[in-house]
């Protein structure tokens, strides 16, 4: 009986070295969610309950907030590197226009357009 005591005690000094209280987890064989959930259909009510409506809102309000704020911090950091890229492709057309005078500035969009949308040519007659 001493001996069996003993080896307890050197058990949980080994278990729990710092001597703190240890809370104690009872094992079940079905997890305590699946219990609710099996007696709620047993007895005809629903086996989920609905998120308030206010709860509901707020979380709309806090996704749309976030994603608001998301764009105007994306529209802040791209909108400088975005200007530069207007005035170099403004430039670039000024500077083929000079040097292609034979084109229009009509005729340079329409062609951009095709090349840009992978298209062909119209045929020159």
């Amino acid at each position: 009986m001493l001996q069996s005591s003993l080896v307890h005690a050197s058990l949980a000094t080994m278990q729990n070295p710092m001597g703190c209280a240890v809370p104690r987890l009872s094992v079940s064989s079905r997890p305590a969610s699946m219990v609710v959930s099996m007696e709620a259909l047993a007895d005809g009510s629903a086996p989920f309950t609905m998120m308030k409506l206010k709860t509901v809102l707020a979380v709309f309000v806090v996704v749309v907030a976030y994603l608001v704020a998301g764009g105007l911090v994306f529209q802040a950091m791209e909108q400088p590197f975005e200007n530069n890229q207007k005035i170099t492709i403004t430039a670039e057309k000024a500077s083929f226009l000079q040097k292609h005078l034979c084109v229009s500035p009509d005729e340079l969009e329409a062609i951009i357009k095709v090349r840009a949308s992978g298209g062909r040519y119209p045929s020159l007659s």
